[in-house]
Parts: structure tokens; sequence; C-alpha cells
């Protein structure tokens, strides 16, 4: 059956959300289920909300523009 999932959308540089998607995917996380990646942003559907914080945390880490860009 299908259960509750929460979706989480992120942005990155023009042209890299393949490459950002395709990391996700990768990673193996049970708690990811899928990705579907634009030009600019990806969308990510993950188990539950609570994954969906870490996985939002852990991006704004690695995705956020380095000071003064």
């Amino acid at each position: 059956g299908v259960g509750l999932s929460s979706l989480l959308v992120t942005g990155t540089v023009a042209g890299g959300a393949n490459y950002v998607a395709h990391k996700i995917d990768t990673a193996g996380s049970p708690d990811i289920l899928g990705t579907v990646a634009g030009n600019d942003s990806v969308i990510v559907i993950c188990a539950d909300s609570e994954a969906a914080i870490e996985l939002t945390a852990r991006l704004s880490d690695i995705l956020s523009p380095a000071p003064g860009l």
C-alpha cells in the first residue's frame, strides 16, 4: 500500500540537479524513496517528516553558497 511521505525541494546551480539527485539516490538511505530532477531543482521523496528534516540539514550544509558568493 501507499503510506505517508514527505517532499523536500532543493535548489541547485543551473544544470546541477541531475548530479545532486543521482548522489541522493545512490547514497543508499532507506529513508529516501526517490528523486525527481529538473534543471536547477530536485524534489526528494522522503519516507517521513523526520527523514526530510535530517536531509534538509545535511543538504543545507552541502549546497549553501560560500560566504561572499
